[in-house]
């Protein structure tokens, strides 16, 4: 959901539950909340919150620093492909080259991303590229429309806990259940 600079993306992740993801471009604000332990964090974005490679770096830079150096995750290379159609919107496709790393060991991954102003800040559409080492998948949006919807959706609920860090929201989590 999009409502002028305020964005919102939900996503389900199988056991871990639901997760949402509010951004706010012009306050340069991200929130990550737990739909089921009604529990957040928020950071700075930095850079463009427009851009989703930018929210990407802005996450890495909190979760990151909490690995104590055991995880690298960094953008090494993007290579413009051309415009296509997905879905009906107009959409620029890039591949991109990341380098992740676990504790010492490093192997990079291949996705193709499609952009577009109907989705932004969020890929319309990404496919990570299977290889010996990475299982290939993709993800996407669906359904695109205009739809007018109220503000209360794109702010922290009431009764939701913030923690100032990833590290004691996961701490909280495993003591939750």
């Amino acid at each position: 959901m999009r409502s002028g600079e305020l964005a919102r993306l939900d996503v389900r992740l199988g056991k871990a539950g639901d997760f949402t993801l509010l951004v706010d471009m012009t306050g340069r604000k991200m929130s990550v909340l737990s739909q089921r332990l009604k529990a957040y964090v928020q950071t700075d974005v930095a850079g463009d919150a427009h851009s989703w490679r930018d929210l990407v770096r802005s996450a890495s830079s909190v979760l990151l620093p909490q690995t104590f150096g055991m995880v690298v995750f960094q953008e090494k290379s993007c290579t413009e492909l051309g415009r296509e159609q997905v879905q009906g919107h107009e959409a620029l496709k890039s591949r991109f080259v990341f380098t992740l790393g676990f504790m010492g060991s490093f192997r990079d991954i291949t996705v193709d991303v499609w952009e577009s102003a109907s989705s932004l800040p969020f890929p319309l559409k990404a496919e990570i590229a299977e290889d010996g080492k990475t299982r290939g998948g993709s993800v996407w949006l669906e359904h695109i429309e205009a739809v007018c919807v109220e503000k209360e959706h794109f702010f922290i609920p009431e009764g939701f806990t913030r923690f100032t860090s990833v590290m004691d929201l996961i701490l909280y989590a495993l003591s939750a259940f």
